[in-house]
């Protein structure tokens, strides 16, 4: 998938967090944290999103708690 008119659209979309997420392995993840989609059942689903920090977290947060990230040409 890509990107689609600034929405998140599918994997291996670049994300910030809009709100704190709680990891699947229960660590904290921080609102502006950035992380990588890698999961998405259907388009308007929850995604699963890998997060570098804290170390390799994975959560899976609804469509309304991500955003594109901005600068992804870093």
């Amino acid at each position: 998938m890509g990107r689609c008119r600034g929405r998140v659209s599918g994997d291996l979309d670049i994300v910030v967090l809009t709100a704190p997420a709680i990891g699947d392995d229960g660590a904290s993840i921080p609102a502006g944290t950035e992380g990588t989609i890698v999961s998405v059942d259907d388009p308007g689903a929850m995604s699963v999103v890998e997060f570098a920090e804290p170390d390799g977290t994975f959560a899976t947060v609804e469509p309304h708690d991500i955003r594109l990230a901005e600068n992804i040409g870093r």
